[in-house]
């Protein structure tokens, strides 16, 4: 990415700023800096999170190192308790044009989604581990994103007419636009070939498989510039400057009909105050 940034014309101006958050517990925490309380996940996605300039790969790296650092692990210190989150948001500009466009590249760290072993004994008391919790949380999330994904591979059947429930879990909020959204999705699966983890390798095959099912529609977006802006307002003027003259003519010929009938009378009023109205 830096190496095409750094290849690009001279007249283009860029801005990377990047976010890093997990989502723990169904709560979202922010990793770059974790005293901010105020950081969330809604239907608009990821709000709040603090954000970092980059200028160059290092930057990115450094940020990613200072996240991890604080990431809930397991005791092996390589074993995950959270989802992580990891976005970059690019902004280009050109000074010669002010034609200005945004894209944004997202890299989610999905936790193993392996059951955790239950002790008899502990199951068997009100109070749960932080392990047990943990997995319930897991398990929620996960069953609400398999709730979204084949809500939205069923999409393609055009008898099919269900509505998306990204709100179930903050994950799932937290994907809406990687998930059916404006972009170009890729899904890494990761699986043992043990066979001690044969069920799960199964699961997550059969998820593999629904996600290529999911059409994405990427659009490209930009900012218009003022130019265009004008060019737009010139035209939706005309466009209205066409319905009143239309407007006009229907007026006109409702005055000159010769006699109208009871039953009319409230459509002539209604086309005589709406010709009004606009030119009004």
């Amino acid at each position: 990415l830096f190496q095409l940034l750094s290849e690009s014309p001279a007249t283009m101006e860029f801005t990377i700023r990047c976010s890093y958050i997990e989502i723990h517990l169904e709560k979202a925490v922010d990793l770059l800096h974790p005293p901010n309380s105020s950081v969330g996940i809604t239907a608009q996605g990821i709000q709040c999170a603090s954000e970092a300039c980059c200028f160059d790969a290092q930057d990115v790296l450094t940020l990613l190192s200072k996240g991890n650092a604080v990431q809930k692990v397991a005791k092996t210190q390589f074993d995950s308790r959270s989802h992580t989150i990891f976005t970059l948001k690019l902004e280009q500009s050109d000074i010669v044009t002010g034609i200005t466009r945004k894209s944004t590249w997202t890299v989610v760290d999905l936790v193993g989604s392996e059951v955790a072993p239950v002790d008899k004994r502990l199951a068997a008391k009100p109070t749960k581990t932080a392990l047990q919790r943990e997995t319930k949380m897991l398990q929620k999330s996960y069953s609400a994103l398999n709730a979204v994904v084949k809500a939205l591979s069923d999409q393609s059947n055009p008898n099919q007419d269900l509505e998306i429930p990204y709100s179930k879990s903050k994950l799932t909020r937290g994907l809406k636009e990687i998930l059916g959204g404006n972009c170009c999705t890729t899904v890494l699966l990761t699986a043992s070939p043990s066979t001690y983890n044969v069920t799960e390798t199964i699961s997550t095959l059969r998820f593999g498989e629904t996600c290529k099912r999911i059409a994405n529609t990427p659009t490209q977006q930009r900012e218009l510039t003022k130019m265009e802006y004008r060019r737009k307002l010139k035209r939706a003027e005309e466009k209205q400057q066409e319905l009143k003259e239309l407007l006009r003519e229907v007026a006109s010929e409702c005055h000159n009909l010769p006699s109208i009938p009871s039953t009319l009378k409230i459509k002539k009023i209604n086309c005589v105050l709406s010709i009004r109205r606009i030119e009004g």
